[in-house]
């Protein structure tokens, strides 16, 4: 149980030095009854379920409905702490090293949070491939690279890359992050649905 216990006040500190409260409320709600009446409250608000946030590496549209990286930055400001840590490390030194334009190919691109690391990182020297299969993960993601302003270094295309152009079917997952193509076209234990997608 000390595993348990340490990892969710570990969630709760980190809750706490972003001054996110509510979120904390919210948490504890949620580690009690199973239910995250914080977001339920703020779906309410907000009838579309898209709220705004502002983040150090630029502005994001966020599905408060996604209980995946959505609500994971509205909790925590940050995700996939270590990975995004190392991903802005590797930014530098490449932005060091290289002093031409520097493609950045996101593969998977969600709604766009690597990108807008990528973009603060290395700037105007970027041009931008963003691929995403999702509808719904689409959409915000053109919504965020227009809201910052990257429309003429960021080309969006809908659809997965695989090892051969063609078909294949997106097991849509509960988070919109975990949505996947399953290699032999079959469903994945846990998909609420499945997609007919173009594999570029």
């Amino acid at each position: 149980i000390y595993p348990y216990v340490r990892n969710r006040c570990r969630a709760i500190a980190t809750m706490a030095r972003e001054d996110n409260f509510g979120e904390i409320v919210g948490y504890i709600v949620e580690e009690a009854i199973g239910e995250d009446l914080y977001f339920e409250r703020l779906g309410e608000r907000v009838p579309d379920g898209i709220v705004s946030r502002s983040f150090p590496w630029g502005e994001m549209y966020l599905d408060v409905e996604d209980p995946g990286l959505s609500r994971r930055l509205l909790r925590y400001g940050v995700h996939e702490r270590t990975s995004s840590r190392i991903y802005r490390r590797e930014l530098r030194r490449l932005a060091e090293d290289v002093e031409e334009e520097v493609t950045v190919l996101e593969l998977g691109a969600n709604i766009g949070y690597f990108l807008l690391m990528a973009n603060d990182v290395l700037g105007e020297r970027s041009r931008i491939y963003a691929i995403e299969p999702h509808p719904r993960n689409l959409d915000l993601l053109e919504q965020n690279v227009a809201r910052n302003d990257l429309d003429d270094r960021t080309e969006v295309i809908e659809g997965a890359v695989g090892a051969e152009p063609g078909s294949g079917v997106l097991n849509v997952m509960p988070e919109s992050n975990w949505h996947a193509v399953a290699p032999d076209g079959g469903v994945r234990t846990g998909a609420v649905e499945t997609l007919d997608i173009d594999i570029q």
